[in-house]
């Protein structure tokens, strides 16, 4: 083997290492961003349920009703806020264990009073995402008028077109018909046809 043929050799493997290296290095990427990602939903939806649990004592009454299904994180009865997997036909988690990892494509139903939902029914088509940012542009929120809104939009799932902050969310059930569903959207989605001008929901009914 000549020596030019021993040089292309050394270049071949420093080359093989140098790309596996980057291989690893973006996969570490992916993972970090991923429970980036994970702990700040877990904070926003923490500072959520602290800021409706303030509001409630304040006004001396804090509602805490049962629901007809378990969490599939803790395993115990989810009693308060459900949070229902819009795209699993059969995923909940209450309001201690939303957060937890999940299908990053997937968004939840927050759910404040007890229905009948078929498990065996998925309640949404899959979304299309705009790449990175939490700006949910040309949306504007219909109780303070909030626009854009930033961070967690939350769709009525049984209007047309309502949409709220996650500020007026808190005491959304003062301000909206009580038995909608909002739809949890963390990030911002494309406006394909049929998303921002039908219902997204059926109307559940409720459970006495």
């Amino acid at each position: 083997m000549t020596n030019n043929e021993i040089e292309i050799t050394h270049l071949k493997a420093e080359n093989s290492r140098l790309r596996d290296e980057c291989v690893k290095s973006y996969q570490e990427k992916e993972d970090c961003m991923s429970l980036n990602y994970t702990l700040s939903e877990q904070i926003k939806d923490l500072q959520e349920e602290v800021n409706a649990l303030k509001m409630r004592r304040n006004t001396g009454f804090e509602e805490l009703v049962k629901h007809p299904c378990t969490c599939d994180s803790c395993n115990t009865t989810i009693t308060g806020i459900r949070y229902k997997c819009g795209h699993c036909a059969d995923f909940d988690l209450c309001s201690l264990c939303i957060g937890t990892y999940h299908d990053y494509n997937h968004v939840f139903l927050k759910i404040r009073h007890p229905v009948h939902i078929d498990s065996r029914v998925v309640l949404l088509s899959p979304f299309r995402y705009y790449p990175g940012g939490s700006v949910h542009n040309s949306v504007y929120c219909d109780i303070c008028g909030k626009s854009p809104i930033c961070g967690i939009r939350y769709k009525c799932g049984n209007c047309r077109d309502f949409d709220v902050c996650g500020k007026c969310e808190v005491s959304i059930s003062k301000l909206h018909d009580e038995s909608h569903i909002f739809i949890k959207l963390n990030r911002p989605v494309y406006p394909d046809v049929g998303f921002e001008n039908t219902p997204l929901l059926p109307n559940f009914i409720p459970i006495i």
